[in-house]
């Protein structure tokens, strides 16, 4: 299983983490070894600086004092250095030394380099030995330090305190920064990703915008936006293809019809409801064929009351002759919604028509509008939806056929296509004890969303 960021900004935020990580310790490596690298010119220069400090110190006394100047002394003593100032025949004359003697015998008058063995007590030492100019003697200057870390030591601890500490503010403000430019110019590609997501079937346009996007960026977004239209062309011609047929289905059916009606053959009542049905499931295709074509303007609301009145009243008849009976609650008030009288009068009939196929006899359905929430809900005492339906996004799936529904389901997938066009959805349930409920979610509509 792959483990890590999934999205593009999440990515480039691990990389450039990583690679700043990488970055400081590689430099950190160079510096670790360069520093050993160089470990003995910074000891034989630093020993070097330090027997000339002394040896200005005592020049400048004329050779009359032997002791460095307090702020060398400081800094021999805090790298447990010692010296000594001797004279051309080695003899002690001043120092920090606790032996009071040289460290090594004095060679001829240039200076020298010399290391002194580890003992019981002590460890490895090096050191320098040199001539003092512009004294009235031959004076001679030796200068030792303990251990070979001694200088890479000392030259670390001071780039720890005084330069190293910064790297990890440098480190952080450049990944913030790194990210904030990621995150700017990742920016057209959210909005393609937030565009490509509110595509629908019923756009009439299917493209993402590919204004403000890099090269690379474009040419794959390009070829989405091909893509599209070559899938919106293949679903508008299906659709298309689906009216024609359901367009001329209509006349046979008609004659059919007729004949049927002159006809007393014994199989004539049992044909008719099948002929009738038939007729309903084409008018059901070409709804949902002309679907396709709707285009919600700001202007466009409906009364869900009205809607809810003229569908009780063209079905009552229906539901009476089943022998059930039909409600409406809730229509006494004007509920505004944005939308279509046609369409949504075409989505409540077809969700009474579901009720209304299981509906036990001497039941009612029951037509609730929801001023609250702009709602318009169909109940009915029946089984109830299966389970497989209720785990469903009706918005963006249309429904299966299921044990429920012994057509197709064009019902459903009518009334929720054509709230999906309108901003809204269809929301299924069942309705304890025993029944389902249908909800038409809807967006409230007023005067001022004309000016939107």
């Amino acid at each position: 299983m792959k483990v890590g960021p999934r999205g593009l900004f999440g990515r480039l935020a691990v990389g450039l983490l990583l690679a700043a990580v990488a970055a400081v310790l590689l430099a950190s490596a160079f510096l670790y070894f360069r520093f050993h690298a160089s470990e003995s010119q910074f000891r034989e220069g630093t020993l070097q600086s330090f027997a000339r400090a002394i040896a200005a110190d005592v020049t400048a006394s004329g050779g009359r004092s032997f002791v460095a100047g307090h702020q060398t002394e400081r800094l021999i003593e805090r790298a447990n250095g010692a010296y000594a100032v001797l004279d051309a025949d080695g003899r002690w004359l001043g120092g920090n030394s606790a032996d009071r003697q040289a460290f090594v015998p004095l060679d001829g008058k240039d200076g020298f380099f010399f290391e002194l063995p580890a003992g019981s007590t002590r460890t490895m030492r090096y050191g320098f030995a040199a001539p003092i100019d512009g004294t009235d003697r031959p004076l001679f200057v030796e200068v030792v330090f303990p251990g070979g870390e001694m200088v890479f030591d000392s030259v670390l601890e001071e780039f720890i305190k005084d330069i190293a500490w910064l790297w990890l503010p440098f480190l952080l403000l450049m990944l913030l920064a790194n990210l904030g430019v990621a995150h700017i110019a990742l920016r057209p590609v959210r909005t393609a990703v937030a565009q490509a997501e509110a595509i629908t079937t019923q756009a009439r346009v299917a493209a993402i915008d590919e204004i403000g996007l890099p090269d690379d960026v474009r040419a794959l977004v390009r070829a989405v936006n091909l893509a599209f239209g070559r899938l919106q062309a293949g679903y508008r011609a299906l659709e298309e293809f689906v009216a024609d047929v359901a367009h001329d289905l209509r006349t046979p059916i008609a004659v059919l019809k007729l004949q049927l009606a002159g006809n007393s053959d014994d199989a004539t009542p049992l044909l008719k409801p099948e002929i009738d049905r038939m007729e309903r499931m084409i008018e059901q295709l070409l709804d949902r064929a002309r679907l396709g074509r709707v285009q919600l303007s700001p202007d466009d609301h409906v009364d869900l009351g009205d809607v809810g009145r003229r569908v009780a009243e063209f079905m009552a008849p229906l539901v009476v002759a089943r022998g059930r009976s039909i409600e409406l609650i809730g229509a006494e008030h004007p509920a505004p919604v944005a939308g279509l009288f046609d369409e949504l009068f075409r989505a409540l009939r077809n969700l009474v028509e579901n009720a209304l196929s299981h509906a036990p006899p001497g039941s009612e359905i029951s037509i609730a509008i929801d001023h609250d929430t702009c709602s318009l809900s169909v109940t009915d005492d029946g089984p109830g939806f299966p389970v497989s339906l209720l785990s469903r996004d009706l918005s963006t799936r249309a429904p299966i056929r299921s044990d429920r529904f012994d057509g197709v389901g064009l019902g459903l997938s009518i009334a929720a296509r054509t709230l999906s066009a309108f901003g809204g959805r269809l929301v299924v349930e069942n309705a304890p004890p025993r029944g389902a409920r249908a909800t038409m979610m809807l967006n409230p509509w007023s005067p001022q969303d004309r000016l939107t």
